[in-house]
């Protein structure tokens, strides 16, 4: 196994675990001119460290009372809110960054491409993190996008034909969900399969269907 595999073999394998993340985005400043588009590899490794960092700093907006009237403030729960949405918006740009028609998004995102949605709100500490596809597709393809990508969230656009071995409201969920908002809907819409155990699925609400 090359370094480079056995570098993004430890990414799956440790999911919670920036170390590996932040040996690939070393990796890929080390041996960019390796690559075909040297520059592009640098900017995925600025990726991975940008919203690395962003996501250790991260957590619910300060209960501030400037922060909560929309005032300048410099409290400690303030300077590092800013310093996150910086960080993260830093992030977006190099995501949003086109060449070719393709942005970043596009193009990092491995076996999504041409099957789901995805767009640098998909990206977490580095990598695909969710998307957004149809069940029959997700069906076709899942067994390929979880072999290629650490994914942990997925958006189905309709509610899957058979139910068997969906499971709502489920528990022991991951830290990243405790920064949802719990006034948007979004972990009511939360599932399990047991067929794909390591994911967590948001499901519409059954009335709408999204074009189906």
């Amino acid at each position: 196994m090359s370094t480079e595999a056995a570098i993004l073999r430890a990414i799956f394998d440790r999911r919670g675990d920036d170390t590996p993340r932040l040996a690939y985005a070393d990796f890929l400043d080390d041996h960019a001119d390796r690559y075909p588009l040297p520059a592009e590899a640098r900017q995925r490794a600025t990726l991975i460290r940008l919203q690395c960092e962003a996501d250790r700093l991260d957590g619910p907006a300060p209960d501030c009372p400037n922060y909560l009237g929309h005032l300048p403030c410099e409290c400690a729960a303030c300077r590092r809110y800013q310093a996150v949405r910086e960080l993260w918006e830093q992030a977006r740009a190099v995501l949003s960054e086109a060449r070719g028609g393709e942005t970043n998004a596009d193009r990092w995102a491995g076996p999504a491409r041409g099957v789901a949605q995805v767009g640098p709100g998909s990206y977490r500490r580095g990598f695909v993190h969710n998307l957004t596809v149809r069940p029959d597709l997700w069906e076709r393809h899942a067994a390929a996008l979880l072999a290629g990508l650490p994914l942990e969230w997925v958006w189905l656009t309709w509610w899957p034909r058979d139910m068997t071995g969906w499971v709502a409201d489920p528990g022991g969920l991951p830290e990243w969900v405790t920064w949802l908002d719990p006034s948007d809907g979004l972990r009511e819409q939360l599932h399990r399969c047991e067929r794909w155990p390591g994911v967590l699925f948001s499901l519409p609400h059954p009335t709408q269907t999204y074009g189906r």
